[in-house]
């Protein structure tokens, strides 16, 4: 199946859209002008994917332990700030 294709100068080609899978931009066979024919890709996987491949058992209970260390890094740090107190200037 053939596509056909308009260059940035004008020139218009047939391209095989089945046949290039893995590039983005094809070029002119006139000027050498690259033409872009498909979108970059881009791959996201899914929550639960990366939350199991750090060792958690869902995206949840991942959720769930980062919670609980910023809870207990703002209460380390809150005790800090009641102990230290600025000396007043004369």
């Amino acid at each position: 199946m053939n596509t056909l294709v308009r260059c940035v100068n004008g020139h218009r080609f047939p391209i095989n859209l089945k046949k290039h899978l893995n590039r983005r931009e094809r070029y002119c066979p006139r000027c050498h002008q690259p033409i872009q024919v498909r979108s970059k890709l881009s791959f996201t996987p899914s929550l639960d994917w990366v939350a199991r491949k750090e060792g958690y058992a869902s995206a949840a209970t991942k959720k769930q332990a980062e919670m609980e260390v910023a809870q207990r890094l703002a209460e380390f740090f809150g005790t800090l700030r009641g102990r230290r107190r600025r000396k007043a200037r004369k």
